[in-house]
């Protein structure tokens, strides 16, 4: 029995001599994560408008110009995130949709 393991020693194959990677996520596990991040951008893109609505509705109600800017710079946000989620209809992009 061998202690050590020689790559270049002749009669062993590619895969014998090819250090081991690492393991890749099985097909349907990439997919329940998309699944999963698919939800989470609809929740938080609710969420966003929900809030910013909310503030400018109380930049209104008590005459504060910044809480109503504030608001606004939330909807500009929900914008964002509705152009995440497009990118994610449009074939499962999550690199583009996490810019």
């Amino acid at each position: 029995m061998r202690d050590s393991f020689d790559p270049r020693e002749p009669g062993l194959s590619a895969a014998q001599a090819a250090p081991a990677s690492t393991p890749r996520p099985a097909p349907d596990d990439t997919a329940n994560d998309l699944a999963r991040f698919r939800q989470f951008a609809v929740w938080i893109t609710a969420a966003v408008f929900t809030f910013g609505v909310l503030e400018i509705a109380a930049g209104f109600v008590f005459a504060q110009p910044w809480i109503g800017i504030a608001g606004g710079l939330s909807l500009a946000y929900g914008l964002v995130l509705i152009g995440a989620g497009a990118h994610l209809r449009g074939g499962g992009r999550v690199g583009r949709a996490a810019l």
